[in-house]
């Protein structure tokens, strides 16, 4: 928000819109096709063992490739109940994809008409995002903490599988959890903390110690009660959620969890931070900032390599699972920095060259 309001300011508000656009698609397009080559034809090759059957199969993305390339693979699942997704994490970049296709509308309303038809613009978003969220969650009668329970429950007894069915772990995942209308609320809170950011960006502002100690003390405890409150719902005498409570927690947590992170950049922005500045600032991140991206996009099919190649059950310690954490992190760094050089680098200078070349004419 802040470098596309710059750009628009420098260039008398005339915004060059297929640039803004082709240059997201292209940032993210070869480097995530690459991956989708490559694990398609490639992961079968990778693993043997009882179950690796489940990581060999490819299909979706043979089928599907073409929702990925487009953006829509958060609409589009192979599958009744259970979805059959290319690459199944990277809903996230369709989500993203759309979302920054409608930011446009925000970045003209804050351009021409200032921050707070920006911000009553954002707040009937935000509002409509929550009460869809909350329709859609009543009616599939969301559990709380859907994905994440059905990945616990793959290792455990088939007595304990029985207790939910499979839909129960799907159908919120398919109609909420993906969804962009369901996921916009931290987006376009962002957008007004960039606004804000531009319009004040070397302007102080002066806060009472007591009133950013109260802000750190509110978003730590909002955002540790957003990621464990669903845990009530899974221990061992777990709490059995109402219908509402499930549609509250679903259509507030993402707005909770963006305004615990607008307090965040707020305050390092304007030194309110100390030494959480101190440690997101620092320069050992710049380098591995580089290759993020494909660490992402790679980094689920480098743990089901290894996950999946396991021949017989393994005793569970923290030894174990610091080990295996480790094995994923730096082979998928590893994997990420080759195709960082090979093929997102590559063509983010071909861009470069492409533009400067259309400027000269």
């Amino acid at each position: 928000m802040y470098t596309n309001m710059s750009k628009k300011v420098n260039n008398n508000g005339r915004t060059n819109w297929f640039k803004y656009y082709f240059h997201r698609f292209w940032r993210l397009t070869p480097t995530y096709m690459f991956c989708i080559l490559f694990v398609t034809k490639l992961r079968p090759f990778f693993g043997a063992g009882p179950i690796w059957f489940a990581a060999a199969d490819t299909s979706a993305c043979s089928e599907k490739w073409w929702t990925n390339l487009l953006y829509l693979n958060n609409f589009f699942e192979l599958g009744n109940k259970v979805p059959k997704m290319c690459m199944g994490h990277t809903w996230y970049l369709a989500a993203d994809m759309q979302m920054f296709i409608i930011s446009s509308i925000f970045l003209l309303i804050a351009y021409r008409y200032g921050l707070r038809p920006l911000v009553c613009s954002v707040g009937v978003t935000i509002l409509a995002s929550i009460i869809v969220t909350a329709c859609l969650a009543a009616n599939d009668d969301a559990l709380p903490m859907v994905f994440p329970i059905f990945r616990l429950n793959m290792f455990l007894q088939n007595r304990q599988k029985d207790i939910f069915r499979i839909d129960e772990y799907f159908t919120p995942f398919k109609d909420i959890y993906i969804k962009p209308y369901c996921r916009i609320s931290p987006y376009v809170m962002g957008m007004v903390l960039g606004y804000i950011l531009y319009k004040q960006f070397s302007k102080e502002f002066k806060l009472p110690w007591k009133f950013v100690a109260i802000m750190w003390i509110s978003a730590i405890a909002l955002a540790l009660t957003v990621v464990y409150a669903p845990y009530s719902a899974i221990k061992e005498d777990p709490h059995v959620w109402t219908t509402g409570e499930r549609a509250v927690f679903w259509s507030l947590k993402w707005s909770i969890w963006g305004l615990c992170i607008v307090w965040l950049i707020f305050a390092c922005h304007y030194n309110y931070a100390g030494l959480v500045k101190n440690i997101l600032v620092a320069k050992f991140w710049i380098p591995l900032s580089h290759i993020n991206y494909a660490a992402f996009i790679i980094h689920f099919d480098v743990i089901q390599v290894l996950v999946y190649n396991i021949e017989s059950p393994i005793h569970f310690t923290s030894f174990t699972m610091v080990t295996y954490f480790l094995s994923a992190l730096v082979l998928t760094y590893a994997i990420a920095f080759i195709i960082a050089v090979m093929v997102e680098l590559p063509c983010a200078n071909l861009e470069a060259l492409a533009w400067k070349k259309w400027e000269k004419k």
